[in-house]
């Protein structure tokens, strides 16, 4: 048996691990999901439109990145366009929107810090076109070609994650 002395002082249920720094970095689509845990359409909670929910790992960091795309009828022009920088970053075929061959892509993006509950996070300010990603370090981590392994209901998403600004 192992001798320790736990200090639960040492022990914060909010820690994540060191979070990525502001600016650019390699990352990766990890989980891709537009269902909630209950397998129905994952919607805004602020529009109801539909949305497709993006978990990123950044290049040499634990922690992840959470990315919304919501669909908005209404602003097809900002839909498309958000669309189209993950196609072009990532590689996918433009119009592509069967999300599990999205999975392990690698692409680059814009880091922003976010307060929330007084803490910095990371947030995804844009994604970078292929031309701005070659200055980029290749990608530290598991191999980018690897999948995530598929689970039969898509991932869980909370309350916090889904109020988002739309």
């Amino acid at each position: 048996m192992i001798s320790w002395n736990y200090d639960a002082n040492n022990y914060n249920e909010n820690f994540s691990g060191p979070i990525p720094p502001v600016g650019d970095h390699r990352v990766r689509i990890e989980e891709v999901t537009d269902l909630d845990k209950d397998g129905n359409p994952l919607k805004s909670k602020k529009t109801g439109n539909a949305m497709i929910k993006l978990t990123l790992a950044v290049s040499g960091y634990s922690s992840k990145v959470f990315h919304y795309i919501v669909f908005m009828p209404e602003n097809r022009q900002m839909t498309d366009q958000k669309l189209g920088e993950v196609y072009e970053s990532f590689g996918i075929r433009p119009g592509n929107l069967n999300i599990l061959e999205w999975r392990g892509r690698v692409g680059a993006a814009r880091i922003k810090h976010e307060l929330y509950e007084g803490n910095p996070q990371p947030r995804i300010s844009y994604f970078l076109t292929k031309r701005k990603q070659e200055d980029l370090l290749p990608w530290v981590g598991s191999e980018p070609g690897e999948m995530a392994p598929v689970s039969s209901i898509r991932e869980h998403v909370t309350e916090d994650e889904v109020n988002i600004p739309f």
